[in-house]
């Protein structure tokens, strides 16, 4: 019994390495790192009241609230399910800058016609992701995917407040701006729940060998919900309160995203 267990034990340990070394070299476990810059097609939900870009209307003229290109950073993972099939997942973080740019005709001195906020909206990613490799190479591989991702700014807020100072919000969801020396502005980021992204994209993949693999690829992602909000309140400074309604901008992103990534494989 002790001689079968033992020639096994050995038929096992065989085994492994030329399995590991032939899954190595078709389609290997990968972590990466991954950099990306990409273009907004949409960036409203359908379901939003208001026009994209806000536009505040002052006694000087009016403004608008935009929205910059999303950049991106993601940690990854590559699950081999044979030598053309596979899963990716990780978790991401996609940035964009938010400005406000005055339209007036005879702005005051010192005042900025493009302003850049010092909050910025940033929404991370979990997504699972069917990977195929239709084409390959001796150095090279050519992928498609397909699938879903979980989508949030930050926890959820757990109280909305309609009244009261800034200092009440998080701080990096929350930032009064002035537009002239008479009126303030308070703009404010808000998460309500989870949303849900389907993503689809294509990447070629070069084998570096020792070093890893590189490789440079594109994703389109439409949110499927929206979860996200960007809010406008009318702010006194003098009495360090918002005033008035807020103007609520529903977000929801269709995107494509252009990428270069490194991959560690084993």
């Amino acid at each position: 019994m002790k001689t079968i267990v033992y020639c096994l034990c050995l038929l096992v340990m065989g085994v492994g390495p030329v399995s590991l070394n032939a899954q190595k070299g078709e389609n290997p476990w990968a972590v990466s790192l991954a950099l990306g810059y990409g273009y907004d097609f949409d960036q409203l939900s359908p379901n939003s009241v208001f026009p994209f870009p806000l536009v505040i209307t002052t006694s000087l003229g009016d403004s608008e609230v935009r929205l910059g290109a999303p950049w991106s950073v993601q940690l990854g993972a590559h699950i081999p399910f044979g030598k053309r099939w596979g899963m990716e997942t990780g978790v991401g973080m996609t940035s964009r800058s938010i400005r406000y740019e005055t339209l007036f005709q005879n702005p005051p001195n010192g005042q900025c016609q493009e302003c850049l906020a010092g909050i910025s909206l940033r929404m991370y990613r979990v997504p699972i992701l069917l990977d195929w490799i239709p084409l390959k190479g001796n150095d090279w591989r050519f992928h498609l995917k397909a699938g879903l991702s979980v989508d949030w700014s930050g926890m959820p807020d757990d109280v909305f407040y309609g009244d009261g100072p800034s200092s009440l919000e998080t701080p990096s969801k929350v930032e009064v701006f002035d537009l002239n020396e008479e009126q303030s502005f308070m703009l404010l980021i808000t998460d309500d729940a989870l949303s849900a992204s389907a993503l689809a994209g294509l990447e070629w993949e070069y084998n570096l060998g020792k070093p890893g693999r590189l490789a440079l690829g594109l994703t389109f992602s439409h949110q499927l919900n929206s979860s996200t909000s960007l809010l406008l309140w009318g702010y006194d400074r003098k009495a360090d309160n918002r005033e008035g309604g807020y103007v609520p901008n529903i977000l929801q992103f269709t995107s494509v995203m252009g990428y270069v990534r490194y991959a560690f494989a084993w």
